[in-house]
């Protein structure tokens, strides 16, 4: 999509660095289960067969109530591979700041 903000996380905490020069009007946030060139990988959790990310975004959403782009961004890196094999992407139209309402 191509969105100008990329959240990372650094060894000082998360992020947002400027990918773009593009602008994006509406308020937007991507997230993808692994970068360019990384396989996204499936598990067998409690509940089933999910893919990494789908589970613990929805663990995330579960048990956050102020959800922050900072603190999905954080987990998502500490959960979903720590290996570092499969890095989620979080991309967003702006640079967030506070909590965020995904739905």
């Amino acid at each position: 999509m191509g969105l100008p903000y990329n959240y990372e996380t650094k060894w000082r905490g998360v992020r947002a660095k400027r990918a773009t020069r593009e602008k994006q009007e509406i308020p937007m946030i991507q997230i993808s289960a692994a970068r360019q060139g990384q396989l996204a990988y499936s598990n067998n959790f409690k509940d089933g067969y999910f893919g990494q990310l789908t589970w613990y975004l929805i663990q995330y959403l579960k048990t956050t109530t102020d959800s922050t782009i900072e603190g999905l961004t954080s987990y998502l890196y500490q959960n979903c591979d720590p290996s570092g094999e499969q890095l989620p992407q979080v991309s967003a139209s702006h640079s967030f700041k506070g909590p965020v309402s995904f739905f």
